[in-house]
């Protein structure tokens, strides 16, 4: 637990506020939450389980792994908090069934990376809500942004510079997305600036709004961390950048050098003529 101890925290509030919420939606029965990846502790949820009641909210826990399945039963079993419990299964979250008749109120998943690299955060968000269009979500909102940093000794802040939001995860974007097979998803298009300050790197930064108010700054966690701007082909400064989501086996943000239109182009051949004429 003391490891990412800010994270934890936030997740666990973000959580209990969406249940809060759910319970405005339900309030005759207890709210009905998913916990995708559950892990063998069910971190998010046991200390809920703690302080609340279970009229409150009942937990399905699922995880791909075996072990971790009897961990987090042997965990609730201890504590006694057996009460709190729809089911403890064993399967894939990015294959998994929801029951139509009775489907989640809140959603909630931790399965990811900084930037969203190399984790199913996005594919299995995109399976459950596409079978609970109406569940509260957790994380609500995960956003990839490009900026420029300055690494240097010195102030953190110094010369950082916001140059847009490359990519979102949200309910907005999955609807956006559609249903269906898909082997990428669009994300935003930004361009460079022309000018920077000396030691500027353009990186990916990583912001998570767990619930409500309830958010993960930069570098306040492992899943936050900056993260150096690769792209296809080679970068300039004052370059477009265009942003898409790759799924799939290795799912990862993926960006490339948009080239500039042909007119553009020509233009440029035409100055630089004149200049070497000059």
């Amino acid at each position: 637990w003391a490891e990412g101890y800010v994270r934890r925290f936030r997740f666990v509030r973000g959580l209990h506020g969406a249940i809060q919420a759910a319970q405005e939606h339900a309030p005759d029965r207890p709210v009905r939450v998913l916990y995708a990846g559950c892990g063998p502790y069910a971190t998010l949820a046991v200390p809920l389980m703690a302080v609340l009641p279970p009229s409150a909210a009942r937990f399905t826990l699922l995880d791909l792994h075996p072990e971790s399945v009897d961990s987090a039963r042997a965990v609730i079993g201890a504590l006694g908090l057996e009460a709190f419990v729809e089911a403890i299964e064993v399967g894939d979250a990015g294959a998994y069934r929801i029951d139509p008749q009775a489907p989640p109120d809140v959603i909630v998943l931790e399965i990811m990376q900084r930037s969203l690299e190399k984790e199913p955060q996005v594919s299995v968000t995109r399976h459950l809500l596409a079978q609970a269009p109406d569940a509260l979500l957790v994380p609500d909102l995960v956003q990839v942004d490009l900026v420029l940093m300055d690494f240097r000794p010195g102030d953190a802040t110094r010369g950082r510079v916001h140059v847009g939001t490359a990519f979102a995860l949200d309910a907005t974007a999955v609807a956006a997305w559609g249903g269906g097979p898909r082997d990428h998803l669009p994300g935003a298009t930004l361009r460079l600036p022309s000018r920077i300050t000396p030691g500027q790197q353009p990186m990916l930064s990583t912001s998570i709004r767990t619930f409500g108010d309830e958010v993960i700054r930069p570098f306040e966690s492992g899943l936050t961390g900056p993260r150096p701007l690769v792209t296809e082909g080679a970068l300039a400064w004052g370059d477009e950048v265009r942003f898409s989501y790759r799924l799939g086996p290795h799912p990862d943000l993926y960006a490339e050098v948009v080239p500039p239109p042909a007119s553009f182009a020509r233009t440029l051949r035409r100055w630089g003529r004149a200049l070497r004429r000059a």
